[in-house]
């Protein structure tokens, strides 16, 4: 089981995983007598009570949750960082909503595989005929591989139900049938779940929406002319969309810059360097790109799942992201199914607005567990601060606009908001810190200690006001752009 374990990745963790795995099985067979049924040697019964097997299980279950702590975790150090939290507990409102949603999703396997159990089944419709386990797993597959039915059950039964076919079998023969209406559902289905996709993305997605919306306007930038007020991109994730009150930034600032927002959750470095590329292969002509994400989703080496395949690539730059993130196959076409299908790329958004729906709270339990990702090192940082912000000013610059990098604040990023600062110095570009993170207290923050509350967002704003144009100072016309 060691060995079983280090299959998983050469790392430490694994192999305790596996270890956990052996020791447990290991005692199983030494206190735990194994009587073998005469009829079915495959399948074996404990000599135990009712109470005792069902002590077992529950024995089971928690052993193998410890053991899925080691095989989770990035290092030893943090599996027992993480085991020694379980001595201190406190209870949340969100633990109510996670105990929910196991039920939810609990509760119906484990009946269902109580009756498996008990009518000695190893897989669910295992006896039924070959059609029905068809177009059972033809109705599954939307959902994901994890729903499909066994292939090997499914030939087991299908070699007890259906006779093997000669050589001189007619092209009639049942399974040539199943197997065409088994494409035409599948087909069916793929068209019906696009085109409801489609539609909750177009008049239910709030977000589709807006941002659509946004990117529309953006496009049709065109450098002032003189007298006017300059054309000012500006770009970012939620720490912009909740910590930025637009209209009245524009308001503050309206005889000195028309500002053209797109605020997209979750985004970060690689999101805007491919969705700005885009922008400019279309005709944004911004005289001013002012782009704000925060330092750790600047530092990310990753790209939004949904949404931005869809509305910021192309299939081009799909195809640089992934070279440059060393995307695998899988992932990589992934990213081109979510940029072509509005089924793949809402799949995720359509799961969570469902859950949202059925579990309360839902919203503050994936914050909750969502994790944090560490900053790394200074001098690492610095170097990969200098290559982006360089690589992003080369973009701006070659399509006439000058670049700002905002830089809102977070709580406990006082070090990585000057780290960011300075590098952006060393390049040439100018970058904006309205509001020192050190001086804004916790009430001006959400619950998540991450998005300012509409409290800072005024505070922000009314900084990002006075000190912005000051950075703007004088762009290109616009016959210099001609």
């Amino acid at each position: 089981m060691v060995l079983a374990g280090l299959w998983h990745g050469a790392n430490w963790t694994f192999v305790v995983f596996g270890a956990i795995h052996g020791a447990v099985l290991a005692a199983e067979r030494c206190l735990f007598p194994v009587k073998t049924k005469q009829k079915d040697a495959a399948r074996t019964q404990h000599s135990a009570g009712v109470f005792s097997l069902w002590a077992q299980r529950i024995l089971t279950f928690n052993l193998f949750c410890l053991s899925l702590a080691f095989f989770r975790a990035a290092s030893l150090p943090a599996a027992v960082q993480f085991l020694a939290g379980l001595s201190h507990f406190a209870w949340r409102t969100e633990y109510a909503s996670a105990f929910f949603m196991l039920c939810l999703f609990s509760i119906p396997l484990f009946v269902v595989d109580l009756l498996m159990e008990a009518s000695n089944q190893e897989y669910p419709f295992a006896n039924a005929p070959y059609a029905v386990r068809t177009h059972l797993q033809t109705l599954l597959m939307p959902f994901g591989p994890r729903w499909r039915l066994s292939h090997s059950s499914s030939w087991h039964s299908f070699r007890g139900t259906i006779s093997m076919p000669s050589s001189t079998s007619s092209s009639k023969s049942p399974a040539l049938v199943h197997a065409r209406v088994l494409l035409g559902i599948c087909a069916l289905l793929v068209l019906f779940f696009e085109i409801f996709a489609d539609y909750l993305l177009k008049h239910d997605s709030e977000t589709y929406g807006r941002v659509s919306q946004q990117y529309a306007e953006a496009v049709k930038v065109r450098p002032s002319r003189s007298g006017e007020p300059v054309s000012v991109l500006m770009v970012g994730n939620s720490l912009l969309m909740e910590g930025i009150d637009v209209d009245r930034l524009q308001e503050l600032t309206s005889s000195k810059m028309r500002i053209y927002p797109i605020f997209l959750e979750a985004t970060g470095y690689y999101d805007w360097l491919y969705g700005l590329e885009r922008l400019f292969r279309q005709g944004a002509r911004p005289q001013v790109v002012v782009l704000g994400v925060g330092v750790n989703s600047f530092l990310q080496d990753s790209v939004r799942q949904d949404y931005a395949p869809m509305m910021f690539f192309d299939v081009r730059d799909v195809l640089g992201v992934a070279s440059d993130l060393k995307l695998d196959r899988t992932a990589t076409t992934n990213l081109l199914l979510a940029h072509s299908s509005a089924f793949w790329d809402a799949r995720s958004v359509i799961r969570t607005q469902v859950l949202r729906h059925a579990v309360p709270h839902c919203r503050e339990l994936f914050a909750l567990v969502k994790s944090k990702p560490a900053l790394p090192p200074s001098s690492e940082l610095e170097l990969i601060t200098l290559a982006r912000i360089q690589t992003l000013r080369q973009l701006c610059d070659a399509h006439g606009a000058k670049l700002i990098i905002l830089v809102p604040p977070t709580r406990s990023s006082e070090d990585a908001v000057r780290q960011m600062a300075l590098a952006s110095q060393k390049v040439g570009v100018d970058s904006l810190v309205p509001i020192d993170p050190a001086t804004l207290s916790e009430k001006f923050y959400q619950p998540d200690e991450l998005h300012l509350n509409s409290e800072g967002a005024a505070l922000f704003t009314s900084a990002l006001a006075t000190y912005l144009p000051g950075e703007i100072g004088e762009p290109k016309s616009a016959s210099s752009h001609n």
